[in-house]
C-alpha cells in the first residue's frame, strides 16, 4: 500500500512537470512567432523608400504593403 502511495505521488509530481514543461513549450512559441514577425516588418521597412522630406520625429509614416 505504501508503494502504490508513493508511485501514485511521483506520478502526480511528473504530470505537473510536464504541465509545467508544455506550458513553457507554448510560451517559447509565441515569443518566437512574435519576434520573427517584428523581425519581418522590420526588414521590409528598411527595404522601402522613404522620402526624407515627409520623415519626421514628430509623426508617424506609415506604409501598407502592396500586393
Amino acid at each position: 500500500m505504501l508503494l502504490l502511495a508513493l508511485g501514485l505521488m511521483l506520478l502526480n509530481a511528473q504530470q505537473r512537470q510536464l504541465d509545467n514543461a508544455l506550458l513553457l513549450a507554448a510560451d517559447q512559441q509565441r515569443y518566437l512567432q512574435a519576434y520573427n514577425q517584428a523581425a519581418s516588418a522590420l526588414s521590409w521597412g528598411m527595404s522601402q523608400r522613404w522620402p526624407r522630406a515627409e520623415l519626421s520625429t514628430a509623426a508617424w509614416l506609415c506604409r501598407q504593403r502592396v500586393e
